[in-house]
């Protein structure tokens, strides 16, 4: 008789949210899946970075617009300039 070896996924760490880009949030769930303040999401929608959808008088936001969200507001980094040195 074999045994099979089976592999778990490997676990996250606690408190760490994993967006499905497949999944729907209203604004609510996705305020609290990513801790946000009250008042974030929908500031953000009103401004029109984040994508939203209104039906039946509810706001909805897909996994996927979240995430292009969250990746649209990355930080770049500039390259440092450097300085001259002072003439002696």
């Amino acid at each position: 008789m074999s045994t099979v070896e089976t592999t778990s996924p490997t676990p996250r760490p606690a408190g760490v949210p994993v967006i499905d880009p497949n999944a729907i949030f209203s604004l609510e769930t996705a305020r609290q899946t990513l801790g946000l303040p009250e008042n974030t999401l929908r500031r953000e929608a009103r401004l029109r970075r984040l994508r939203v959808s209104k039906r039946s008088g509810r706001i909805w936001i897909t996994g996927r617009w979240l995430l292009e969200w969250l990746e649209s507001g990355e930080v770049r980094t500039r390259p440092r300039r450097v300085r001259p040195e002072p003439a002696a």
